[in-house]
């Protein structure tokens, strides 16, 4: 795994000015049960998930898939093909997306729509 989790989680800790009590009382851990959480780089998805609510960061976003440019442009050409054979005109795609969330998340909202956004504009996506 190329991410050092535990790493990651000491700079954003630093970065929010915040100790590893602060973190601590925020999930209800011991200090010391939070020190030995932010030095593994082996963790449970539901500490990672409690550290992320705690420093108000997504740290699931540091993962990301690799992908080979021969699996993308696999993908992409069999996309085209398809396209190719159908009636469809490219240009009138529109994809659809639907984020369902509870609204004592509302506040995240719009960080996630932003993320999308630049994440789609990366792909070469317009997003409305």
């Amino acid at each position: 795994m190329d991410v050092e989790i535990s790493r990651e989680i000491g700079l954003i800790r630093l970065q929010k000015g915040m100790s590893a009590n602060d973190v601590a009382e925020k999930i209800g851990w011991t200090r010391v049960n939070t020190y030995h959480h932010m030095r593994n780089d082996d963790m449970k998805i539901s500490v990672l998930w409690q550290l992320s609510e705690a420093l108000d960061f997504n740290l699931f976003s540091l993962f990301k898939p690799k992908l080979s440019s021969s699996e993308v442009e696999e993908d992409n050409s069999e996309l085209t093909k398809k396209l190719s054979r159908s009636q469809i005109n490219a240009d009138d795609l529109v994809i659809l997306l639907k984020a369902k969330y509870k609204l004592d998340d509302v506040n995240k909202l719009a960080p996630f729509v932003s993320q999308v956004t630049a994440l789609a504009a990366k792909f070469g996506f317009e997003m409305k």
